[in-house]
């Protein structure tokens, strides 16, 4: 079973857009999940994937992660029938930068306004060279996950919730 170890943060300002390489639009939800799991539908340029997630461990970096591919139209009767809260629509951008591969994550509908940065790393190691446009890292931050991001959306902070953003935990 593969493992997910992701570091995300909030992004300083727009530098991450003249190394962009590629965007893929983004629609996804979630269905009732059972035992700490997070199970995600999620449709990417006409192609779906079925997600399951386990808890974060102790770290609260890495999470078990198993994939499927599924049909466009089983994803699209998923999304219209079962999932909870809010679809979470984004544009990812891909950004290359000091050899890693960042995905920057551009929300719209109603999380419009925030742009959040990830890298998924082979080890649970810190991030060395950040690049200058990478803010403090918001990985812990658990209402900031997709998946709260979905039950409570970003349009609904306060404006002093949305500056905790910048500030830490």
């Amino acid at each position: 079973m593969k493992k997910e170890i992701e570091h995300r943060f909030c992004v300083r300002d727009n530098a991450w857009q003249k190394k962009i390489v590629d965007t893929l639009e983004m629609v996804q939800g979630y269905l009732p999940g059972a035992g700490g799991l997070t199970y995600r539908v999620r449709i990417v340029n006409e192609k779906a994937v079925f997600t399951i997630k386990g808890p974060s461990d102790a770290t609260r970096l890495a999470r078990n992660e198993v994939e499927f591919p599924m049909p466009l139209a089983d994803a699209q009767f998923l999304l219209d029938t079962h999932q909870t809260g809010a679809l979470i629509h984004k544009k990812r951008h891909i950004v290359w930068e000091n050899n890693q591969r960042w995905e920057v994550d551009v929300f719209a509908g109603e999380n419009a306004g925030l742009v959040i940065a990830e890298l998924e790393c082979d080890t649970l190691n810190s991030i060395e060279n950040r690049p200058a446009w990478i803010g403090h890292e918001i990985t812990a931050r658990k209402e900031l996950s997709n998946f709260a991001l979905s039950q409570r959306p970003w349009s609904t902070w306060t404006e002093a919730e949305k500056m905790t953003l910048h500030s830490d935990p």
